[in-house]
């Protein structure tokens, strides 16, 4: 049904078909204006209302129209009349964009967008934070519910008429707000706000999209009795901090940590959730931005799963969270990305490529003997010649006395005379050669032989033990690729038998997948407000299919009667799910067995098309480790050569 308005320049306006309603007020088509849209209150605006919207009209430009819902005219039900609506840009496919860092709604809403599109957001958030603020405009009122998000990462803000304006003199404060998202110093919205109070909501909105919708103080409390959401924020217990052990708060589990982003990004956050004590400004929207768009350039896509982006030099935090149990938190992403990874593999090719690497030869019985015949001994010292000489002599006057006191038989005068003699320079040539420098030379040569010897021996059996070693690891990986070969060539019959008995149990996953779409925050339970909504969501709570009574009872602030409500309600949606027996399994349930067996595939392509290289660079392992070994064994061969010659040398010397 149509209604007619003027405009505040008194200017006809049509309104068509509703298309949103809210609290304040309903959304309307404008009649021949697709790009612009007309909201009406649901009860007439009193006169300060009425002066603040007047200001901002005074303070529209375009730059506001490109990143809010901003008023570009008053309706009114007669020309000069009370002000009953507003005249908006029409933002094109609005989503609030809890419906992107929500894990659960993700999935419907933005299911191809990975952690890079989450950065982008956040980065976009930041600016269009920072262009309010540097008109001295201040939100106020930051929560999940006016900040809009496109397919494109480009953000919006709905709601402008609650902002904090100033202007002629006059400050129209924002009186509401959303707690989860306030400050901890402000204690009621009636004061006024500055930027430093947008920048504690603002951190917390990039907190959400960066750590999977979590909220930076929900977390689990080792301390006595329950810590309500609020409470936390009020005592600044910043549950992913480095002071969270101090104020008794560890992270929820299957969450992102500090570590697992860039230390400059960590310290805004520590920064933005520290105990706001007296001029504490925290990081403003420009600083957020400087920081985000330098993490979109140190993003690196995941070697194992394809749809997973994390920062690069770092092990995949989201591979970290699957392998402890928790959930994927891009599935969707991960199929695509997966899928269009796997058709182009050949297994023929690369088996091929494969089976042309030999292994590592028999080294150590293709040794050549080192060439020795140009060796020659080291000359002998000249002392060892001189006294080689002088020992000669003694011994020569030594035998020649022997040779005396044997005819001293015949004449034993003469033995009288010789056999001292034979004495005295027998002593003297046994001193001259334990003394000779000759004899401690062959004596240390000896040494140095046995030495070569035996570190050629070492050479010589490292030569084999290497040669083993190694062709033993070419044969295992060749096992291994033959091992993968075998489980490839067997993946889709296994996939196969898992699908028939999915199909078996259909109606178990149809309710599955039914109560994955009926959301805690869409119903009425009773004790279940927006505080515990969000504690519950920071453990991964968000559906009917994330209730059971030990993920409800881990909660903080959760006890008996709140879980008996939740279960109460699961069981009522329960109640209202109608099997369909046509449909079978669901496609989100076929998805998630074919992108298991698309990453086991994925798995299993990347180790076989590694294979080839792999084998070879065993082989030039192996040739680099038997060429050093080569080169000591033809060193030592040749000391050992040397040796045995200047040995022989000095022996004969």
């Amino acid at each position: 049904m149509k209604s007619q308005f003027f405009d505040h320049r008194g200017r006809h306006v049509v309104i068509d078909n509703e298309i949103g309603r809210g609290g304040e007020g309903a959304v309307y088509e404008l009649a021949g204006s697709p790009r612009h849209v007309a909201k009406i209150y649901h009860n007439p605006v009193d006169l300060e209302k009425e002066n603040k919207l007047a200001l901002m009209l005074e303070l529209e430009d375009d730059s506001l129209q490109k990143i809010a819902a901003w008023p570009l005219a008053t309706l009114h039900d007669r020309v000069g009349g009370p002000t009953r609506g507003l005249i908006l840009p029409r933002i094109d496919n609005p989503t609030e964009i809890h419906e992107l860092y929500s894990p659960a709604r993700r999935k419907f809403n933005f299911p191809t967008s990975d952690w890079r599109f989450l950065v982008r957001t956040a980065r976009n958030c930041a600016a269009v934070f920072d262009s309010f603020h540097s008109k001295n405009i201040v939100i106020g009122d930051v929560n999940q519910g006016n900040i809009l998000v496109s397919k494109n990462a480009t953000v919006n803000l709905i709601d402008c008429d609650s902002f904090q304006i100033s202007g002629n003199e006059t400050t129209y404060k924002c009186q509401v707000g959303v707690a989860h998202f306030t400050p901890p110093e402000l204690d009621s919205y009636e004061l006024l706000r500055t930027s430093n109070h947008d920048n504690f909501g603002l951190a917390v909105m990039i907190f959400h999209l960066l750590f999977m919708g979590r909220h930076p103080f929900s977390g689990r409390f080792s301390g006595a009795g329950d810590m309500p959401l609020e409470k936390a924020i009020k005592e600044n217990r910043f549950a992913y901090g480095s002071r969270a052990a101090r104020y008794e708060m560890s992270p929820p589990p299957n969450s992102l940590t500090l570590d697992d982003v860039p230390a400059e990004l960590a310290k805004l956050f520590e920064m933005a959730f520290a105990a706001p004590g007296r001029g504490l400004q925290r990081p403003s929207a420009e600083q957020w931005g400087t920081v985000l768009q330098k993490l979109e350039t140190e993003i690196a896509k995941c070697s194992r799963d394809a749809g997973h982006f994390h920062l690069g030099g770092h092990t995949c935090p989201w591979c970290r969270i699957i392998s402890q149990g928790g959930p994927n938190f891009f599935i969707s992403v991960s199929i695509k990305a997966t899928e269009a990874r796997s058709v182009k593999f050949n297994l023929k090719k690369v088996w091929f490529e494969i089976s042309l690497v030999k292994a590592p030869e028999n080294a150590e019985f293709n040794l050549a003997p080192p060439r020795t015949g140009s060796l020659t001994p080291r000359p002998v010292p000249e002392e060892v010649r001189s006294m080689k000489g002088l020992h000669n002599t003694i011994a020569l006057i030594g035998l020649g006395a022997a040779v005396v006191s044997l005819l001293g038989f015949l004449i034993p005068r003469l033995a009288l005379f010789s056999i001292p003699i034979v004495l005295v320079f027998s002593v003297w040539w046994t001193i001259l050669w334990v003394q000779s420098p000759r004899r401690k030379l062959i004596r240390s040569q000896k040494r140095k032989l046995a030495d070569c010897k035996g570190k050629l021996k070492l050479v010589v059996r490292d030569i084999s033990q290497v040669g083993h070693e190694q062709r033993k690891l070419f044969q295992d990986k060749l096992e291994q690729l033959r091992q993968a070969k075998a489980q490839y060539e067997n993946l889709n019959s296994a996939c196969e038998r898992e699908f028939h008995q999915l199909q078996s149990h259909a109606r178990d996953r149809q309710l599955d997948e039914y109560l994955e779409h009926c959301f805690l925050s869409q119903a009425k339970i009773p004790g279940i407000g927006p505080s515990l909504l969000m504690t519950l969501e920071s453990y991964g709570i968000e559906t009917a299919g994330d209730i059971t009574y030990d993920r409800v009872m881990a909660v903080p602030g959760i006890g008996p009667v709140k879980t008996s409500e939740l279960l109460g309600w699961r069981a009522f949606t329960e109640s209202q799910f109608r099997f369909d027996v046509k449909k079978g399994a669901p496609d989100s349930i076929v998805q998630a067995l074919n992108l298991k067996y698309l990453q086991k595939r994925i798995q299993l392509q990347m180790f076989l098309e590694a294979g080839p290289n792999d084998l070879r660079q065993i082989c030039r392992e192996t040739e680099e480790k038997m060429n050093q070994l080569r080169s000591q064994l033809g060193k030592f061969e040749l000391a050992v050569a040397q040796a045995q010659i200047d040995l022989d040398s000095l022996i004969n010397a």
